[in-house]
């Protein structure tokens, strides 16, 4: 009697895995109770594992993170026919992401509904103000633009043969994003506060994607005892409960500083939503949604957007520029014909270094890998492809492969800028380069990105030749966590004024 039901709760459990639970969905490798697909995903081989599924699944197919369905589509007509002309279908963010203590997590990139939009539309219109695009935003990223330079060139003027210039691009982003959000830019002889803040947003990131941590969040009070949950659950306890007591520590001093009667321009993201936040109050606004709470989660948000993608993109750049002189020679040389000084490259050059905005484009697209997107969750039932997919489903692009495919960037694993010029020479960017997403759910932060990529990597070219160190060339080896970067390295640096 015993075997017979041992028999029947296995034969149950494989129907349930094998089949009903798959049924209507597009085809996909068979997933494991309760992990899905983890196994495969792990340990960074899930571009591996992703490419293996598409030669055999083809352009949409169905993995599982969990006990959660994720349809994966790869074809540049079906995401344009959903996430862009059917916008509101596919805006929604996986349901049930939690703090430590079972609060709903709250900002802006994995909230959605009402909620999702009134926060969005707020933070672009204090963005906007704030000159996004326009001299006002180009001067604090100059700042930092300045602040690289000269700290690169003493190094290089003391005759400094290794210089860390990940090191250096990684605290001048992370100071643009702090000058932002909080009004001042960290100091670059004491990191310590910026390292700190770095590596808390970056275990944030790690916390959100374990699997572990995603189990335990089925039923916190519950999984928090049980090993090895328990440890997840304190590990991700200390991460937010030291980086709120950091933001929060901010926000107290901001508001002793603010005079909220005063009419007067904010300086800063948190200023803004503070007098935001005190009007609302003074106005007898009940239950609205700008509480402190808010202001720390949408804060992590904007720093995990904006920081780690942004420095990357940079490191790679300057290692694309290590490995193929022959290019950088090129954008030198078209520097000194519209430039042509060591003063600072600005927007207004922009629509004459055409092969310098190629150079931007093609790193963007050949360091762009990791193996899943930010998932999207259906708001309503919708057909993909002709598959009826049911609400609540997550679905996601995959731009990585994407950018990878002949059929989409000819001669794809070759670094070549000259694909983002037209027969004239005109720069020119495709619908298919979409680093910052697509639809409703595009990157908030686009504009400020470009803006730092392009005034980064001209001003960098203008001011410095980068060559490999003479006796180690470093690789170009991908490291895929929250954002691809590479393997740490050193630059050997000349002046070129």
């Amino acid at each position: 009697m015993f075997l017979q039901i041992l028999f029947l709760i296995i034969f149950l459990v494989a129907f349930y895995n094998v089949y009903w639970k798959r049924k209507g969905l597009p085809p996909g490798p068979l997933p494991l109770p309760l992990i899905g697909n983890g196994l495969a995903l792990k340990n960074h081989n899930g571009e591996k594992a992703i490419l293996s599924w598409m030669a055999k699944y083809g352009n949409i197919f169905t993995i599982w993170l969990g006990e959660n369905p994720v349809v994966l589509i790869f074809n540049v007509k079906t995401m344009n026919e959903t996430f862009i002309k059917d916008g509101e279908t596919f805006a929604g963010r996986p349901k049930g992401s939690s703090k430590h203590n079972g609060e709903h997590r709250l900002g802006i990139g994995g909230t959605d509904g009402p909620f999702w939009k009134e926060q969005r539309r707020f933070a672009l219109h204090i963005l906007r103000n704030f000159g996004l695009g326009k001299n006002m935003m180009q001067e604090k990223v100059l700042h930092e633009v300045t602040d690289l330079i000269e700290h690169v060139r003493e190094q290089v003027n003391a005759k400094e043969e290794k210089i860390d210039m990940m090191a250096i691009i990684d605290i001048c982003v992370g100071s643009i994003i702090n000058s932002l959000t909080f009004g001042y830019s960290f100091d670059k002889k004491n990191p310590e506060s910026f390292l700190k803040l770095k590596a808390l947003a970056t275990q944030t990131v790690k916390n959100f994607i374990d699997i572990k941590w995603k189990l335990c969040q089925w039923n916190i009070t519950i999984m928090k005892h049980i090993p090895p949950f328990d440890k997840v659950y304190e590990r991700v306890k200390e991460t937010e409960t030291t980086i709120d007591a950091i933001f929060n520590e901010k926000i107290a001093n901001h508001k002793k500083k603010i005079d909220f009667e005063a009419d007067e321009e904010p300086r800063d993201y948190a200023e803004a939503f503070l007098r935001h936040q005190y009007k609302l109050d003074k106005d007898g606004t009940k239950d609205h949604n700008y509480s402190d709470k808010q202001l720390v989660d949408s804060i992590l948000d904007i720093w995990i957007a904006g920081q780690e993608t942004t420095s990357s993109f940079l490191a790679w750049l300057v290692l694309y520029m290590m490995e193929y002189p022959e290019i950088q020679e090129k954008a030198h040389t078209e520097l000194d014909k519209h430039v042509g000084s060591d003063r600072l490259v600005t927007l207004d050059d922009k629509p004459n270094l055409n092969y310098v905005n190629a150079i931007v484009a093609e790193t963007l697209r050949a360091s762009m890998q990791s193996s899943i997107n930010v998932p999207h969750r259906l708001m309503k039932d919708a057909v993909i492809e002709g598959y009826h997919i049911p609400e609540d489903t997550l679905v996601t692009y995959q731009m990585q492969q994407l950018f990878n495919n002949d059929d989409q960037f000819p001669e794809a694993k070759k670094f070549k800028p000259e694909r983002f010029l037209d027969s004239n020479g005109k720069f020119f960017w495709p619908f298919e380069l979409m680093p910052f997403g697509i639809g409703k759910r595009a990157c908030l932060g686009e504009g400020l990105a470009k803006l730092e990529m392009y005034l980064f990597a001209a001003n960098i070219l203008n001011q410095f030749k980068v060559f490999h160190l003479k006796n180690f060339k470093a690789p170009l080896t991908k490291i895929i966590d929250h954002a691809t970067h590479p393997i740490p390295f050193k630059t050997y640096v000349k002046n070129r004024f």
